[in-house]
């Protein structure tokens, strides 16, 4: 696999069946890879990270996951690379029970989400640029369960 280079996927009669048992006719696509160039590249440094582990996710204006990955130890360093151009935002979930994945919580175990902080300012990737950006996370940060005033006190 090359830059640019052009491909053709051919699947010929019955290779695919439906639900209705209706079988292909020869369908032929043409495809073709992108140049690096038409990527954007992340380099994000993580600081005041007080556990571990935690989930990096950069996420679409839709807040879809284009790339993700989980950093386990001290190693605070994240590189994502080939990333279409466009606008994104980032964030870091607190990953508490260690099982990789972003829990909302049950409310009739009374047990919260685990924790989500996004980074500031909305990046915009463009092609052939390289990002590179510091997160610098707060001891501080404010818990989404407690507020300012408590009705109960």
């Amino acid at each position: 696999k090359t830059e640019e280079q052009a491909y053709e996927v051919k699947a010929f009669p019955g290779f695919i069946t439906d639900f209705f048992e209706a079988t292909n006719d020869t369908l032929t696509y043409r495809i073709r890879t992108k140049a690096t160039s038409d990527y954007g590249t992340l380099s994000l440094k993580l600081e005041n990270v007080d556990m571990y582990p935690v989930i990096v996710q950069l996420v679409s204006e839709k807040f879809t996951v284009v790339k993700e990955s989980v950093l386990t130890s001290e190693n605070s360093q994240v590189y994502f690379d080939f990333i279409n151009p466009a606008k994104y935002f980032l964030r870091v979930v607190f990953d508490t029970n260690k099982n990789g994945t972003w829990d909302p919580g049950n409310f009739l175990a009374r047990e919260a989400p685990e924790r989500i902080v996004y980074y500031p300012t909305i990046l915009e990737v463009k092609s052939n640029w390289s990002l590179n950006e510091t997160f610098i996370l707060f001891q501080n940060d404010p818990d989404p369960l407690k507020t300012e005033d408590d009705p109960e006190e």
